[in-house]
């Protein structure tokens, strides 16, 4: 109860400026905190007739609050306390001197904590720390040292810093926990201190991805495709797939991705065909800054081939980058429309096809296609596939006779002789009438046996038209004559 009636007339005497201040007040020397036990610490000189102390707290809202009582003689000049707003604020204090239960100080000087406020940047790794200066002896601060202990060591001095500068930003290692505390020097050959409060940061980032893997470009319907692995434990979302011209780039931004998937993969939308081009995948972290871009570059073999004679040249660009490089670009050749075949397996980046003679008379269709297939070094099962390029053979029509005789054993049937064969043909034979009596369009079985109307035609002369298109497209028109003989 005395407590009780002591602390309402001390208030009443604070609001209502009751005059009873018979003994000088104290002088409050620091505020700090220990940083083993968290505590503050009030340390202040004494008030001579005082027996006993109120150490007093300041309220953000203004109001005072009785933080705790001492009891005793002047040399009792030290209070300490847990106090959990010193984490979130600088806290003031004051103390007031009392010789009786009615006698009583004017209040002491304020004086606050030191407060240490970090900020957590996990975009770009770092910490920074801002501290209040302590108030009373601004202008007298000989400096602030900023203390650190990183995964629970023992704390080392991270840095001074002169008077006027509050604040600090530290690179930090993910998945780390970091402990600060500030150490403020009082310019007053004593140098006094006082402590801030602890703090504690962990510094869990997102997983970025250690590896991102371009698996291989390839070409389909002469548009690329590219296909990125992502390292699994990657906790990233947003990623860009960037190309260019050049192996060397620049590169360019074509594509973005939102996605969990450790995979991915693109359909690009230009034409293969006209020039090589070269990919690589970027991770961003969740600021959307650049975090990871793959280790290596996914490209598309750019392929080209033309025809000199009967010899077909093949020339094309190397596959960027397999990390174990290239094992072998196989040449690979369809003829009549067919499936691809390997016709050579090489290291070089040319061919020279010198088989097209063989093929001469042979029912090969007068295009032929190519394409080159690279395959990964490393043994694994990717691939990249060039465009593919088809070469026109000369057709070279000519016709061993102009006379034959029907039902013989040498010499029975009359047509032309195809070195290649065309895509588009028409053999057509006109009796003397102009009656047509024999027509085809197949130009692999182009010949008359001198029958019409499932009858050996009659002997004399015959008059053939030939329609075809060459290796250049154009449409070639052939007239002539043909003798039908008999014995």
């Amino acid at each position: 109860m005395n407590r009780f009636l002591r602390m309402l007339l001390l208030w009443a005497m604070i609001f209502f400026n009751v005059p009873n201040h018979a003994i000088d007040p104290p002088k409050l020397i620091r505020v700090t905190i220990d940083t083993t036990t968290q505590f503050v610490n009030v340390y202040w000189s004494a008030s001579p007739g005082a027996i006993y102390y109120e150490v007093q707290k300041i309220y953000t809202s203004g109001y005072n609050t009785w933080a705790g009582v001492l009891v005793g003689t002047s040399t009792e000049l030290h209070y300490a306390y847990y106090e959990p707003d010193v984490f979130t604020r600088s806290v003031g204090y004051y103390v007031v001197g009392l010789k009786d239960k009615l006698t009583y100080s004017n209040f002491s000087n304020i004086d606050s904590t030191i407060y240490l406020n970090p900020f957590f940047d996990s975009c770009s790794a770092t910490i920074r720390l801002q501290w209040n200066d302590y108030n009373t002896w601004r202008g007298n601060i000989l400096r602030h040292e900023v203390y650190q202990s990183i995964g629970g060591g023992p704390y080392q001095l991270y840095g001074a810093f002169i008077q006027g500068i509050n604040q600090t930003t530290i690179n930090v290692n993910a998945d780390q926990n970091y402990r600060f505390y500030i150490v403020t020097t009082r310019d007053n050959g004593s140098h006094d201190l006082s402590f801030s409060n602890k703090v504690l940061i962990n510094t869990k980032m997102a997983i970025v991805p250690a590896k991102i893997n371009a698996d291989y470009g390839t070409v389909a319907d002469n548009q690329p495709f590219v296909k990125f692995t992502i390292d699994t434990p990657s906790e990233l979302t947003n990623y860009v797939l960037l190309r260019s011209n050049l192996s060397s780039g620049p590169f360019d931004s074509i594509e973005s991705f939102h996605t969990t998937d450790k995979i991915i993969e693109y359909l690009d939308k230009v034409d293969a065909s006209k020039q090589p081009y070269y990919y690589r995948l970027k991770a961003l972290n969740f600021c959307k800054q650049d975090a990871r871009i793959s280790d290596n570059t996914a490209s598309t073999i750019f392929f080209q081939a033309k025809i000199e004679g009967t010899v077909v040249l093949l020339n094309w660009t190397s596959y960027q980058n397999w990390q174990a490089g290239v094992a072998a670009y196989q040449v690979q050749r369809a003829l009549n429309g067919g499936d691809f075949e390997v016709i050579a397996s090489l290291n070089d980046l040319n061919y020279e096809d010198n088989s097209v003679t063989n093929m001469i008379g042979n029912n090969i269709a007068s295009e032929i296609c190519y394409r080159i297939v690279a395959t990964d070094g490393s043994g694994s099962q990717f691939s990249s596939t060039s465009n593919i390029v088809c070469v026109a053979l000369p057709v070279n029509v000519h016709f061993d006779f102009n006379a034959f005789q029907p039902g013989s054993a040498n010499n029975s049937t009359f047509g032309p002789k195809l070195d290649f064969v065309p895509k588009d043909f028409s053999f057509k034979i006109f009796n003397r009438w102009g009656s047509k009596v024999f027509e085809t369009h197949d130009p692999l079985n182009p010949r008359w046996d001198g029958h019409y109307s499932g009858s050996i035609v009659p002997e004399g002369v015959y008059r053939y038209d030939l329609e075809y298109k060459n290796e250049n497209g154009k449409t070639i028109l052939l007239f002539g004559d043909v003798t039908v003989v008999y014995p």
